[in-house]
């Protein structure tokens, strides 16, 4: 211990020596460090953290599923989970759970609110109590409707002042009176993907309205795993049971399947590839950090030959020489791992200010003991990493030699030599790896802004809005409801033209991704199991105009295609395509099997073709589409779309006093432009590209500083050589040629090797491309020559200086 404190201590002299040196490895170091720290600190809140919920390792998200389709994920209906729930033996306990949007209905002004019917086991299986007041009896979930609710700490704090009776006093939720039965912990977050729910209601044991509805998948499913289960017993377990009811029902459940998935590979499973692509990228920048200061050290070494010299003669052993070495270096590395935790801090800040907006569980980033400790064991490494080889080389020590060169100067030896040129080898590799990955993800970003979303999001504000209320429960009022409101919005000054659908292009919600309904054409019969699928907008006439859809043949909707009227439908030019290939699908007949539809019986006459629109993302294939008349298939949820000459967001206000015109217990939320929905829906695109690509920039500014450093460092030593070469007649362009030469030799060494790197570990992230191939020429030969080009400014700078060596100076060198 007291030879350590001695190491240490001489350690710390030696870098106060040196404090330029000392201050370049440092935060050298600190930013390799820092970097590597703060993506650690996301993927550790993200992906490593278990779930805040008591035995999360034991909760299972459980999905029912397509046997035609790989991977198929879908919801489930309430009557399977009972029969899930009822013959399971590998599950202690299920539950379910549904959002609705409901609206508080307290105050001047209705606020709508998140709401979540769940079964009764759902809180007991999470482990939670409330803050305040009880969870739901028994006897609750015993009545047809729910009379008590309990809320979440947010709402109760922003909407209810933080009243502590609030627990057994009533609340109105849409204009109907609720029993407040507790309030949940602020730490309680469920879901813990997208928006929270705000309260919480006592799900009816058999929902009215679902007992016959078997093909009804409206439920999430959560499954708590009894201890000492293998994952492979609980799903041959639910495989038995599906073809059980597959055999039972099937009309319903011919293709119906189920898998189960762990919770927290649920929520942040599908971000596990992008987080560790970045983890990747700044361990190749901490590489060529390392790469830089262990060159630093390289040419330090040769210039303290002479003190080694000395301790050698005095008896130092080669291994007492290099572990006084090693000690400095790791001296270095810790402290550019305390200078790199205070970067950190700041990077996780930013980190998750340029986050995508669905990235979960953002509010258990945090720097913690785990990720001290890897900051620790990261800088300890990194030390011994950069320390090593040069430690290992300055040990090497001829006592004669070192001791007479010592009095003149140092020189510097062919293993040191070939050891520099080495790392800047390794270097350019490594920045070129990085470099081509940025590229590539740079080119893909570009090529997905470049897609035709299919619409015009200039100047379109869109909003939801869920006709909440005890008073509106035919389909009828929704219609007119609607139909009324459209009509008042079409009156506001700026305001161009307004339509209803559900969904928005571009909504972000996961839940309606690949929603489809069943469909048949007239002529071609086929079985009911059999149908073909085909996703359906309900709209109001005028929302083609509203958000500039170009139709491409036949007509728009009127106000003529109301319930009374015959049942029609426009269809997308994919539809047409695919159905329709030789023939003009107007006037063909097609039935959906659309829910909560008026004209569920109808056939529907194709009376008009629409353009392509992309659905939830523009990075996904534009599929077979159509578009109902809104008033014939009527629905209480709608997303409204507004086309203003104006800014969008101005007429918000004058929005919010037509609808509350219309009835004051109505609530909007989900106010965004489609331009920034456009965003929104390229957001982790966006972040993978420009983390990756500010990555890839420092390591290239390592590079360059690294490769500098390195032929300025030849330069000097070789100062002697290049006098007489100058003395003996030799021209500048002569230097300049042989000293350019040998730092180009070394980096067409690198980007060979970098090359052949890039090309397979590119493989890597083929699945956060977009149209652009993991090999694409055009992009590994721009970055290429990128990368030459600043590694010949590299060169070049020393070599210019070596040009204006005087030989009278240079021959008195020695």
């Amino acid at each position: 211990m007291q030879t350590l404190l001695q190491d240490l201590r001489y350690s710390a002299r030696m870098l106060r020596t040196k404090p330029g040196f000392s201050l370049v490895a440092i935060i050298t170091l600190a930013l390799g460090i820092g970097a590597n720290t703060a993506i650690f600190t996301v993927i550790n809140g993200v992906l490593l953290r278990p779930l805040p919920f008591k035995e999360s390792e034991r909760l299972m998200t459980i999905w029912s599923t397509d046997t035609r389709r790989a991977e198929s994920k879908n919801w489930t209906s309430y009557l399977d989970f009972v029969d899930w729930r009822a013959r399971s033996q590998s599950f202690e306990r299920m539950a379910v759970w549904t959002e609705i949007d409901h609206t508080l209905t307290e105050g001047e002004e209705a606020h709508r609110v998140r709401c979540a019917w769940v079964s009764a086991d759902l809180f007991p299986m999470l482990g939670v109590s409330p803050m305040m007041g009880r969870f739901f009896e028994a006897s609750e979930f015993k009545t047809p409707e729910p009379q008590a609710v309990i809320l979440s700490h947010a709402l109760w704090r922003q909407r209810f002042k933080s009243t502590p009776d609030l627990p057994g006093k009533s609340i109105s939720i849409n204009e109907k009176s609720y029993i407040v039965a507790g309030v949940m912990p602020e730490s309680f977050r469920f879901p813990l993907q997208g928006e929270p729910f705000e309260v919480w209601m006592p799900l009816p044991d058999m929902p009215v309205g679902l007992q016959a509805m078997r093909g009804a998948q409206l439920f999430e499913v959560i499954g708590q795993m009894r201890p000492n289960i293998m994952p492979e017993q609980a799903q041959a377990e639910l495989d038995g049971i599906t073809a059980a009811l597959r055999s039972s029902y099937p009309e319903t459940n011919k293709f119906t399947g189920a898998r189960f998935l762990p919770a927290l590979e649920e929520v942040a499973g599908g971000f596990r590839r992008p987080l560790f692509v970045l983890f990747g990228a700044v361990g190749g920048v901490l590489l060529i950090a390392c790469v830089n200061v262990a060159s630093l050290l390289l040419a330090r070494g040769a210039a303290r030959q002479r003190e080694m010299a000395v301790r050698s003669a005095l008896g130092a052993g080669r291994f007492r020489i290099v572990r006084q070495l090693l000690t400095e270096s790791l001296l270095l590395s810790v402290l550019g791992g305390g200078l790199g935790i205070l970067l950190a801090a700041w990077g996780v800040d930013a980190l998750l200010w340029l986050k995508p907006f669905d990235l979960p569980r953002t509010g258990e980033v945090s720097l913690d003991g785990r990720v001290l400790g890897f900051t620790l064991l990261l800088s300890l490494l990194t030390g011994m990493i950069f320390g090593l080889v040069p430690a290992w080389s300055a040990s090497k020590i001829d006592l004669t030699t070192s001791l007479k060169e010592g009095a003149h100067g140092t020189t510097d030896s062919g293993l040191r030599h070939r050891l520099r040129s080495a790392l800047v080898v390794a270097e350019i590799a490594l920045a070129l790896m990085l470099l081509v990955g940025a590229g590539l993800l740079m080119k893909s970003f570009w090529r997905l802004r470049q897609v035709d979303p299919g619409f015009d999001p200039n100047n379109v504000l869109t909003l939801r809005l869920s006709l909440n209320g005890f008073k509106y429960q035919e389909k009828e009022q929704w219609a007119d409801w609607f139909g009324r409101l459209q009509e008042r919005l079409q009156t506001i000054p700026g305001v161009r033209s307004a339509s209803v659908v559900m969904p928005v292009p571009l909504h972000g919600l996961k839940e309606l991704d690949g929603l489809a309904f069943p469909f048949e054409i007239a002529g071609r019969p086929m079985e009911k199991n059999e149908r073909p699928r085909v996703g359906g907008y309900g709209v109001q006439p005028s929302y083609f105009r509203t958000l500039g859809i170009r139709l491409r043949a036949g007509r728009d909707f009127t106000a003529r295609d109301d319930s009374d009227a015959p049942a029609v439908v426009i269809v997308n030019e994919e539809f047409a395509r695919r159905y329709f290939p030789n023939e003009n699908p107007l006037g063909r007949r097609i039935k959906i099997e659309l829910p909560m539809d008026g004209k569920e019986s109808a056939w529907r006459e194709i009376v008009g073709i629409a353009g392509n629109v992309k659905g939830s993302r523009l990075d996904t294939a534009i599929r077979p589409e159509i578009y109902t008349s809104f008033a014939q298939t009527p629905f209480n949820e709608m997303y409204v779309a507004i086309k203003t000459d104006v800014a969008p967001h101005s007429i918000v206000s004058a929005v919010r006093r037509e609808v509350q015109a219309l009835d004051k217990a109505q609530a909007f939320y989900d106010v965004r432009t489609l331009d920034e929905r456009l965003e929104a829906s390229v957001a982790q695109q966006r972040f993978n590209m420009l983390l990756l690509g500010i990555f890839a920039a420092l390591a290239l500014i390592l590079t360059a500083v690294g490769l500098y450093s390195v032929m300025a460092y030849a330069v000097t030593q070789r100062t002697h050589e290049i006098g007489i070469r100058l003395a003996l007649g030799a021209q500048p362009r002569d230097v300049l040629k042989l000293v350019v030469g040998q730092g180009m030799k070394l980096t067409v060494i690198g980007l060979v090797i970098g090359l052949a790197a890039s090309f397979a570990l590119t493989r890597v992230i083929v699945s956060l491309l977009f149209e652009v191939s993991a090999t694409d020429s055009t992009t590994f030969t721009i970055i290429t020559l990128l990368l030459a080009g600043v590694a010949l400014a590299a060169c070049y700078l020393p070599a210019r200086r070596a040009t204006k060596v005087d030989p009278m100076v240079a021959l008195r060198y020695e």
